[in-house]
């Protein structure tokens, strides 16, 4: 959710959530056009009291009370995350730019 569907910008204040990034809710929209189940993915949702907020932010944005999680399942096809890193399956091999992890200081 924050920096991949909303607007997030470190500031440590968690109780609010971003503006809406345009492009990513049009694609939301798009697959929900299309009958995919669509889940919001946060670490937000690793705190139950979080929960309520986005489920406002997503009224507020027009957009329809979706699942909230913080857990991926086996059923799941795609995850849009600003900190994903995909892996090609059962290689290891990093698809990408790996320069973006090794040069990431600690």
């Amino acid at each position: 959710m924050d920096g991949t569907l909303a607007e997030y910008h470190s500031n440590g204040d968690i109780s609010k959530i971003g503006k809406p990034i345009e492009k990513m809710i049009v694609l939301l929209r798009y697959y929900l056009s299309r009958g995919f189940i669509c889940k919001i993915f946060t670490t937000r949702a690793s705190v139950l009291e979080h929960i309520p907020t986005i489920k406002q932010w997503l009224s507020d944005n027009n957009l329809p009370i979706l699942e909230i999680t913080n857990i991926k399942t086996f059923s799941c096809i795609l995850i849009f995350d600003d900190r994903a890193v995909q892996v090609e399956e059962n290689t290891g091999r990093i698809l990408g730019n790996p320069n973006l992890i090794l040069n990431q200081s600690k």
